[in-house]
């Protein structure tokens, strides 16, 4: 919280528990509380500038996942998307594995719905270009998810899908994310451009 004192920012941190915030295959409805639920209720309950122009979205870990899916599901109300060590895989084949059953109850089975409609990899080819939020994800050297974080910055390079991806030395660690969530809301600013408060 102290890094966003000085900007004109509200920050929502809701809990996703182990949901990966998608409506998963077992039933729970993580990504409509969170798009039809959360955020409604925090633009009706604070004063607040509403639309894409106005809202950002980050996340590490699952939630930098979360995010960078979102984010480019719903590119009409997110207009800037941050990640830091991101699972952008947990839909693809590094998770397709049968013995891994709680993401089976997430994602279902390999091919399913449930799957390509919460892959990033496939989102980003169906986004209409006119709608693509600013992008910008980092990974730390040392990180077991480093690979796919590549995989993804190719895959968008290889779509011309305009974003910025950061290696940094590190691992996925509280202390690698206490560093760089600082490039992520410099991202954020600069997107919707806001500017720090004068005390």
């Amino acid at each position: 919280d102290r890094y966003v004192r000085p900007f004109p920012l509200i920050v929502v941190m809701p809990d996703g528990e182990r949901s990966f915030y998608n409506n998963t295959a077992d039933g729970a409805p993580y990504e409509d509380y969170l798009m039809q639920d959360l955020i409604p209720h925090v633009e009706g309950c604070y004063n607040v500038l509403k639309g894409a122009r106005h809202t950002a979205i980050g996340g590490l870990s699952m939630g930098g996942y979360g995010a960078m899916k979102l984010g480019l599901k719903y590119p009409d109300r997110f207009g800037s998307v941050g990640a830091h060590s991101g699972a952008l895989a947990a839909a693809r084949h590094a998770w397709e594995n049968a013995d891994r059953p709680e993401l089976q109850r997430l994602f279902g089975p390999v091919g399913s719905r449930t799957r390509t409609e919460n892959d990033p990899f496939a989102l980003a080819e169906r986004i209409p270009r006119e709608k693509l939020p600013a992008l910008y994800f980092d990974c730390g050297t040392e990180d077991f998810l480093l690979e796919d974080n590549r995989a993804f910055h190719a895959h968008l390079e290889h779509l011309g899908i305009a974003h910025e991806y950061r290696e940094y030395p590190g691992a996925h660690n509280w202390e690698y994310w206490d560093e760089h969530i600082r490039q992520s809301l410099a991202h954020h600013c600069q997107a919707l451009g806001i500017t720090a408060v004068q005390a």
